[in-house]
């Protein structure tokens, strides 16, 4: 145990003393020691400390007596830090600086996790500082330089005696190595001063706060104050002593605040409101949530608490019969029509104006009480705008002008409209019957007269969709709304025999969900006309694109039935 420095024997002295029995026994002895120069003891039971004690008496008596300087000379020599060393658990002793830093490093010591200072603050706020953001941290490779440097900076007898301590027992100098650090005072300052900041503007408007199941007050929050200079110097000791333990800052409090319960109630207390369509924004507004809270319960809980805590009463949540969520659901959730007729013998050109047409009322919506226009939504049929001349019905004659074709839409977007059980506020039936919608169901326009509008009467808003299906060589149109009450309509026709032509009453049949009627209401009364055969003649040479034969003039439909008509440019 521990080392001995030993002289030289004099080669040149050829008298023996002591005796050559006892100067064999003190070589023996000095070998014996020699050999154990470097050797720890290790532990197997407990030390007797007067014992030890005495041991390192007589050890720092024979340093003092025999060679300080020189066991300091040898112990100052040494390129690996004194044995049994340690750092925050890692053991060091024996090793370079460079294996010491390899140490560390996989001991994770890199990562000072845990190494900050919490601070918890009034409003329930907390201020958390790392000891890395003031810069109070020593890497792997200062760590094990601080190491090394233990018991070397003490003189020859303060070096021998950390030595010897080192050898007798295992040292954690973790306080040792962090005792010289110095943390960043302004940035420190800065912390602190912008959470002082915060809270107290936070404190200013923090009387009452109503979440969304709870209102919260501050008790004494105008009472509180804040000192920057006492929360610097807490957090500064802290890390002075590297103590990481949690602590408390609530200021100074003075005085007391009463809770005036019923004006808090005043305050609190809303009514629920239900989210509704707003036509100006297209989007469902935000409902309102009902509060309400126990007044003898938030008085207890006030009482109950101290000056700078946050006060929790819990609140009497009731939602509206529609919530935004509810509502946004059901907007356009249901098909309340649709109908699909054909283009069967459609020139291209009459196409084209189809297809102008359905992108036109495409996407429109329409909100409770707002009325649709036709002519408004496509606009004037002209070649600027896309359309191209087609055959279509104008003044008792077919004509060829730009837009032909475009009333088969206007035809089937009415046809979807009774389906949806819209008011119809305007139209006309063709002058001549159309092949592609039962008689009675039909509505032409024509720009700056006839026109086709409807009104949207529903309780919700409701969307147009409108396109052309190339593969089953059709025009769709569907009306997308909500459905409150699960109603539905069929449409039905009878017919009658005019002097040139026929007539056709339309019903709307309106079912209550179980299929019960509800209503018959009479729609609309029209009145059509066959075409003479010279007419048909001169159609049929300038317009190719007729789709059906002509219905015979002669025929004499009865009430339930509908005639067969000629196909309608329109």
């Amino acid at each position: 145990m521990g080392f001995v420095i030993s002289r030289e024997p004099n080669h040149s002295d050829t008298q023996k003393y002591p005796p050559e029995d006892a100067q064999k026994k003190d070589k023996d002895t000095m070998n014996q020691k020699s050999s154990q120069k470097h050797f720890v003891p290790k532990h197997t039971g407990k030390r007797n400390p007067a014992k030890v004690a005495a041991l390192v008496i007589a050890i720092v008596l024979a340093l003092l007596a025999g060679g300080t300087a020189a066991a300091g000379i040898w112990i100052g020599n040494l390129d690996t830090v004194y044995p049994n060393l340690s750092l925050n658990g890692t053991m060091l002793g024996g090793l370079s600086t460079e294996e010491a830093a390899a140490a560390l490093d996989a001991a994770g010591y890199n990562s000072h996790e845990g190494e900050e200072v919490t601070v918890q603050l009034p409003l329930n706020r907390s201020l958390v500082i790392t000891a890395e953001e003031l810069g109070a941290v020593l890497n792997s490779e200062e760590a094990a330089d601080a190491a090394f440097r233990y018991g070397r900076e003490n003189g020859f007898f303060g070096n021998a005696l950390a030595y010897v301590r080192c050898l007798l027992k295992e040292q954690d100098i973790a306080g040792e190595a962090h005792e010289n650090l110095t943390i960043d005072e302004n940035a420190l300052r800065a912390r602190v001063s912008k959470a002082v900041s915060e809270l107290e503007a936070d404190l200013m408007s923090s009387d009452l706060h109503i979440g969304e199941d709870t209102v919260t007050v501050v008790k004494g929050a105008s009472a509180i104050r804040l000192n920057e200079d006492q929360l610097y110097d807490m957090i500064a000791a802290a890390f002075a002593v590297r103590d990481w333990t949690p602590l408390n800052y609530n200021g100074g409090v003075s005085g007391d605040q009463t809770l005036d319960v019923d004006s808090l109630y005043e305050t609190v207390r809303t009514e629920p409101e239900d989210a509704f369509y707003d036509p100006e924004t297209n989007s469902v507004t935000e409902h309102v949530n009902g509060l309400d809270f126990d007044l003898d319960l938030a008085q207890k809980l006030w009482d109950e608490a101290e000056n700078g805590d946050l006060v929790t009463i819990p609140l009497i949540v009731t939602e509206p019969e529609v919530t935004t969520e509810s509502l946004t659901e059901l907007l356009f959730a249901d098909l309340l029509g649709q109908k699909s007729t054909g283009l069967g013998g459609s020139s291209s050109s009459r196409i084209n104006n189809i297809q102008k047409a359905v992108e036109a009322i495409d996407g429109i919506i329409l909100d409770p009480g707002e009325e649709f226009s036709y002519n408004e939504a496509l606009g004037p049929r002209t070649a600027e705008n896309g359309y191209q001349p087609a055959g279509a019905y104008s003044g008792g004659k077919v004509v060829t002008e730009y837009g032909g074709g475009i009333c088969q839409v206007s035809s089937t977007l009415y046809y979807v409209a009774l389906l949806a059980n819209l008011e119809i506020t305007d139209r006309t039936c063709h002058y001549f019957g159309v092949s592609y919608l039962p008689a009675g169901l039909d509505a032409t326009v024509s720009w700056g007269g006839p026109e086709f509008k409807f009104r949207n009467d529903r309780e919700y808003p409701v969307k147009i969709e409108a396109y052309t299906d190339m593969e089953a060589y059709t025009v769709v149109v569907k009306m997308w709304g909500t459905d409150v009450d699960g109603s539905y309509v069929e449409l039905s026709a009878y017919t009658w025999e005019t002097d040139d032509g026929y007539g056709a009453q339309s019903y709307r049949l309106i079912y209550a969900a179980d299929g019960t009627l509800i209503e018959q209401k009479a729609e609309a009364r029209s009145i059509y006309h066959y075409e003479k055969e010279e007419e048909e003649e001169e159609e049929d040479e300038e317009d190719e694109d007729d789709e059906d034969e002509e219905a015979d003039p002669t025929a004499s439909p009865e009430p339930s039935e509908e005639p067969e008509p000629s196909e309608s440019p329109e």
